[in-house]
This record gives C-alpha cells, sequence and structure tokens, in this order.
C-alpha cells in the first residue's frame, strides 16, 4: 500500500472509532440528538480513582506471580514443600485454638 493508502485507512479508522465513542457517549448520557458533540472531561476524583485502581491492579498481579512462583518452587524442592507444610499446620492449628477459645 502506499503511503496515502495508509493515510486514508487510518483516517478512516480514527473517524469510525470516534464515530463509535460519541455514540457509546450518547446511550451513557441519554442524548438522542446526533447533532450533539458529547466531551467528557476528566476531574481530579476520578483521575485519582483510576490511578488508584490501575496500581492496585499492578500490586495484585505482582502478588500472584510470587505465589506461583512459591508453589512452582514447593513443588520441585522437597525441603521447601516440607518446610511449607510445617507453616500451614502451624497457622491452622493456631486458628483453630483462636476459634475454639472464642466464648
Amino acid at each position: 500500500m502506499s503511503d496515502g493508502k495508509q493515510s486514508l485507512v487510518r483516517k478512516y479508522k480514527e473517524t469510525a472509532q470516534e464515530n463509535k465513542q460519541q455514540q457509546d457517549l450518547r446511550q451513557k448520557h441519554n442524548v438522542a440528538d446526533e447533532g450533539v458533540y458529547i466531551v467528557e472531561k476528566n476531574n481530579t476524583f476520578k483521575f485519582l480513582l483510576r490511578g488508584m485502581f490501575t496500581a492496585l491492579r499492578i500490586v495484585v498481579s505482582a502478588v500472584l506471580v510470587i505465589l506461583a512462583a512459591i508453589g512452582l518452587i514447593c513443588l520441585i524442592y522437597p525441603d521447601t514443600r516440607n518446610a511449607l507444610i510445617g507453616v500451614w499446620n502451624g497457622i491452622i492449628d493456631n486458628l483453630l485454638h483462636l476459634i475454639s477459645n472464642v466464648p
């Protein structure tokens, strides 16, 4: 494809995406008029909320990767597996002791 055709295709895709976005915004804000162009601006609260959500997703993903690595290591090495089983048994014993002492 020539550079001009790529430019036309890119502009068409951008226009189609913008039209789809406007249609979604019209539906979201209950605007029936096709002549209205809706601009949704970010405020500080939305920005902070979105940033905190992204940070939380990254932290949760990192924790899952670390837990998966620990699980894989425990599957491979028997000494590590026995140590982890001992830790889990201790945790379960402590929980059962706490539960049995609840009035």
